[in-house]
């Protein structure tokens, strides 16, 4: 790793130990972390690994047991003077124990020095706005929201951060998971539908409305991203009508029930005319309104046209009022609609 190289992971390394860190720059550390887990000839044996680990933690301490013992002759030339080190001492300490664990056991990882690009959507209108993923999930960013996220994903997971509130509707991909970040929590689905709350700094709530959600704490402390210290993380399972509170200020975490008609009463309330609209149209408002995803099994269903005035009906209604007058049918599992038909002229 060159001088550069080592500056620049100094400089994460600081601004992670004052708390300073962006969701972004979070997962980089734990990225880093996780990626010392291979090398890049393969994995080491759990045993080796292991060793290793607990024979770096040895240096570290030894080295700060050296750090103090240099310091102890001054302390001792007078009496009742209290040593207060500097934080970038404390910074160099802790950056050699980083340094020391990625060079000794790792010396051909590398700190990525291309991030993948994050495009960063911020709501300022007074009504939710739609955010369509590459993978065909759907946000609707609430006001005053914003996320981050990439223009196309890769790698093993599925990541955006999130600066306030939204609802997700998360395309299935059980080889690639989802996950949400905020200052708070991490939430992890592999396809489901929920509203996440991280308005408030260290704050957060979750809410599933269908599928299954893990949600994990994401305290700012040096064992977090270090499996072989003591971490404080907490995790919850959520299943569908459960929510979950966390405040990392209070270290609390509390799961509860909701009520089904809960998600009924979050919907937006408004007439849907369309006098003689382009069926994707259609498809598009009813989305926005029921949190939904809506697919068209056949691409000549997108050549359809309907007249339709709705108002407070339920979904399956409207659906089975669209495709009466297509001649189509439907098929529903959990919030994701197929509509299959033969398509029009």
């Amino acid at each position: 790793m060159s001088k550069n190289e080592q500056e620049k992971l100094q400089r994460l390394l600081k601004k992670y130990l004052a708390g300073e860190l962006s969701p972004e720059e979070e997962a980089i550390v734990a990225e880093w972390y996780e990626n010392l887990n291979h090398q890049a000839t393969g994995p080491e044996p759990d045993e080796n690994l292991q060793s290793r680990k607990s024979k770096n933690w040895e240096i570290l301490n030894a080295k700060i047991q050296q750090a103090a013992a240099e310091e102890e002759p001054d302390a001792a030339e007078e009496p009742g003077r209290t040593i207060s080190w500097s934080p970038n001492y404390w910074y160099g300490i802790a950056a050699t124990f980083l340094l020391l664990l990625g060079f000794a056991l790792y010396p051909r990882f590398r700190v990525p020095e291309n991030q993948v690009a994050l495009l960063q959507k911020q709501n300022d209108l007074k009504k939710a706005q739609r955010v369509a993923l590459s993978d065909g999930s759907l946000v609707w960013l609430e006001p005053g929201s914003q996320i981050k996220y990439p223009v196309q994903f890769t790698g093993a997971s599925r990541d955006v951060f999130l600066h306030g509130k939204a609802f997700f509707s998360v395309a299935r991909d059980k080889q690639h998971p989802f996950r949400v970040y905020g200052s708070a929590v991490e939430v992890k689905v592999l396809g489901t539908s929920f509203g996440v709350d991280f308005t408030t700094e260290q704050v957060a709530e979750v809410l599933v409305r269908t599928g299954k959600v893990a949600v994990t704490s994401t305290e700012k402390s040096l064992p977090d991203y270090l499996p072989f210290v003591h971490t404080a993380k907490k995790t919850v399972q959520l299943q569908l009508n459960e929510k979950a509170h966390f405040d990392a200020t209070r270290d609390t975490a509390i799961k509860q029930k909701i009520s089904k008609l809960y998600w009924e009463k979050q919907l937006p309330l408004e007439k849907l005319v369309f006098p003689d609209n382009p069926l994707t149209e259609v498809i598009q408002a009813l989305e926005d309104q029921h949190r939904v995803t809506i697919t068209l099994a056949n691409v000549r269903l997108k050549q359809c046209n309907l007249t339709a005035y709705f108002y407070n009906q339920p979904l399956p209604v409207k659906l089975d009022m669209i495709c009466k007058s297509i001649g189509a049918t439907y098929q529903v599992d959990d919030d994701k609609y197929l509509i299959s038909g033969a398509g029009c002229l």
